[in-house]
């Protein structure tokens, strides 16, 4: 069977919601949709959705979220991915990719230093132990 590959994904469907963001949580919490709203500085819309774009329509989960908003009262808005009060700058070319992890690599000091070589001839603590049967363990005394 011959399958077409499916669109791009990306984040593009806006609901703008005039509730809070915690109003809305409880609303897709009822309807056990594991998503957050998310604020915004509109007073008028408070919060918003974000969901993938697709070329059919917004996705599922969004559909049945903005119906039982509006079902309770709140207005809801579709937001074009282009209006002036989103989330999100325009798309452009994609940022170059920074490395995230800057901790050193095992076996490393921050430094760059073998931890072998920073620790080599440091006694540690030799003769301290109450191991019975050790050659080096502490004798009691008297």
């Amino acid at each position: 069977m011959w399958m077409q590959s499916p669109p791009p994904v990306t984040d593009r469907w806006v609901l703008h919601i005039a509730a809070t963001p915690h109003q809305v949580d409880d609303v897709l919490a009822d309807l056990c949709i594991h998503k957050r709203a998310r604020p915004i500085g509109d007073p008028d819309y408070p919060a918003y959705l974000a969901g993938r774009e697709t070329p059919y329509g917004p996705p599922a989960w969004m559909s049945l979220a903005n119906a039982e908003l509006q079902r309770r009262g709140h207005g809801t808005l579709w937001c074009d991915p282009d209006c002036p009060h989103h989330p999100w700058p325009p798309r452009t070319e994609p940022p170059a990719a920074t490395p995230t992890d800057t901790r050193p690599a095992a076996g490393r000091h921050r430094s760059g230093a073998s931890l072998r070589r920073l620790t080599s001839g440091v006694t540690h603590h030799r003769g301290t132990s109450d191991a019975p049967g050790r050659a080096d363990a502490a004798q009691p005394v008297g």
